[in-house]
């Protein structure tokens, strides 16, 4: 039973990869799949730093948009609302990342910590700027 759950992980993974490479992804039409494959983004999210968590959002957020485009192609309404849902979803955390790094910004505005400010603002920046592309990418 203990070799049983790495060999277990260790093929989900492989399945994970491999749907990646051969279909540009996995999408919500691959429910299972797709749901593991957002419980690792959230994990790469928890243990990121500032700017590298902004990496992150720009990724998924586009990974969301290639999603939908290959759900538009055969007409996946259901998997179109699940992405739809998801991009508000990553939209609202990334607003959230962006109302921590303003508190941030502002305690070392007090402390006069110019060297972490340029780093804050980057982050603030490149925030600010993964939301508005994930806004306009999602009108058509």
């Amino acid at each position: 039973m203990k070799r049983a759950i790495p060999i277990l992980i260790l093929i989900l993974l492989s399945t994970v990869a491999y749907a990646q490479e051969t279909d540009g992804g996995i999408t919500p039409n691959q429910v299972f799949l797709w749901k593991i494959d957002k419980g690792f983004e959230r994990i790469r999210l928890l243990f990121a730093g500032n700017e590298k968590k902004v990496e992150i959002y720009e990724k998924i957020l586009a990974e969301r948009e290639a999603e939908r485009n290959a759900m538009e192609k055969i007409n996946n309404t259901k998997a179109l609302e699940r992405i739809s849902e998801s991009k508000v979803k990553l939209r609202e955390q990334l607003q959230k990342h962006i109302t921590v790094l303003q508190e941030v910004r502002a305690k070392l505005l007090e402390k006069n910590n110019t060297n972490a400010l340029k780093g804050i603002d980057n982050a603030l920046s490149k925030s600010s700027m993964v939301i508005l592309r994930s806004i306009t990418s999602g009108k058509r």
